[in-house]
């Protein structure tokens, strides 16, 4: 897309192709409903601020009727704050994702906003420019 821009120099050329690609109808309708496609990490880096995230792993051997299983737990640290800790993974990213996103959860019950802290304005008015022009 940056391609056909520098090409064309035309936000119309652009907006032709994601049309054509079948993207343009499924971008209005995400800004429209307001669909939510943050992944829950990078919402909390948005959300930390100037803070280091940071994950601290384990790994829990549990014994049950199947025989020895692999558990993980996480700790999500914003800056020197424990946020939260989550024990139910059965993978790494897996308990990553879920701790990140109880984080998320967290620090929205606590005030603290994506939208306070990303600077998405010229973001916002080029995507609406381009659906208006389509």
């Amino acid at each position: 897309l940056g391609a056909v821009y520098i090409d064309s120099g035309s936000l119309d050329a652009c907006a032709e192709l994601l049309e054509r690609m079948g993207i343009l109808s499924y971008l209005r309708r995400v800004i429209r409903d307001g669909v939510h496609n943050m992944h829950p990490k990078e919402e909390l880096g948005i959300l930390a601020d100037t803070e280091t995230v940071k994950y601290v792993i384990g790994l829990d051997k549990k014994t049950g009727e199947n025989g020895e299983r692999r558990l993980y737990h996480c700790e999500v640290f914003v800056g020197d704050n424990l946020i939260v800790t989550v024990n139910d993974g059965s993978g790494r990213e897996e308990v990553k994702t879920k701790a990140a996103e109880a984080a998320v959860e967290i620090l929205k019950g606590r005030g603290v906003s994506v939208a306070n802290r990303m600077m998405q304005g010229a973001f916002i008015e080029v995507v609406d420019d381009v659906m208006d022009k389509a």
